[in-house]
């Protein structure tokens, strides 16, 4: 893991402890295994952040880290199944994917966050493979990160 991907992790981390109600940090981890990323990275980066968000939050450390594993892992084990994720599924999939890690963390259920959340989730996965369409309708997912 390099620099780039703790500095990234840090201001999700800052920006959701801050400014937004949002888990930031879970979307990012959300999106980087969905997309296609190396399954070892993704693993790396959601261990960091999870273990980063402890810390800045003040909780207990490793449950975060521990729950984006799980996350992660989630992930993985849906897109061996599924060979096209469509919009549908990944609003689901963040949806549940949210209301798990508030469950997980807070013992509760938040769902207008939740959902809120999913729906913001959406619109960025929505303009990013707007932007990275190809061939009529079929979107070729790659990001690559070194």
């Amino acid at each position: 893991m390099n620099l780039r991907f703790l500095i990234l992790i840090c201001f999700l981390v800052l920006a959701q402890t801050v400014f937004f109600p949002f888990n930031l940090a879970m979307m990012a981890v959300l999106f980087l295994g969905i997309v296609g990323v190396e399954e070892r990275k993704v693993l790396i980066l959601s261990f960091w952040s999870g273990l980063i968000l402890d810390l800045f939050w003040g909780g207990k450390l490793g449950l975060s880290s521990l729950a984006f594993l799980v996350l992660s892992l989630a992930i993985f084990a849906i897109k061996r199944y599924l060979a096209v994720f469509r919009l549908v599924t990944i609003f689901f999939l963040a949806l549940f994917a949210d209301l798990s890690f508030n469950f997980f963390i807070f013992h509760f259920f938040k769902f207008n966050k939740s959902l809120v959340s999913a729906f913001i989730f959406l619109f960025v996965f929505f303009l990013w493979g707007r932007n990275k369409m190809r061939d009529g309708n079929q979107l070729k997912l790659e990001l690559k990160l070194k």
